[in-house]
């Protein structure tokens, strides 16, 4: 049975907003600031808001890798890192220009971190997902078994 990309990939993004949240707060006290409830609240509506065509482009991007003859898992993660990346720097570029970008970077970072850190905790869910994609009518049972043979490889 094949893994929804989708639904991978919204979860993901859910995590990653998590962490944008707690990172952006770490980062501002690391910074000297106060934990004002007013700007975290900003971050996090519009970090929603701006992450929506990169949610899109994920999606994309993640069908297609899991389509591409890739037999190499890690491969294909650290391709979805790189358009991960890209596309939030990316549509950061379009919706707030890259003169606001440039200096605004540092209100950025925690958003590029949390992408980051989410895919690599959902490493494992983004490796069943692949093989679902790989084994030809399989039922999932099979997904596991791959994945065991790779890692103790």
């Amino acid at each position: 049975m094949k893994i929804n990309i989708a639904q991978h990939v919204f979860i993901t993004w859910l995590v990653a907003h998590l962490l944008h949240l707690l990172l952006f707060v770490l980062f501002m006290l690391m910074a000297g600031g106060k934990g004002e409830p007013d700007m975290v609240l900003l971050v996090v509506v519009w970090g929603i808001l701006f992450s929506i065509p990169a949610l899109i482009a994920c999606m994309f991007v993640v069908w297609l890798i899991v389509k591409l003859p890739i037999s190499n898992p890690v491969f294909a993660l650290l391709l979805w890192m790189v358009f991960a990346l890209a596309s939030v720097v990316g549509c950061c570029m379009v919706l707030v220009g890259p003169d606001v970008f440039r200096y605004g970077f540092t209100l950025i970072l925690p958003s590029i971190l949390a992408c980051m850190i989410a895919i690599l905790i959902r490493c494992d869910q983004f490796e069943n997902l692949f093989f679902s994609w790989k084994v030809p009518n399989g039922t999932g049972n099979e997904t596991l078994e791959l994945s065991e043979n790779t890692r103790s490889k």
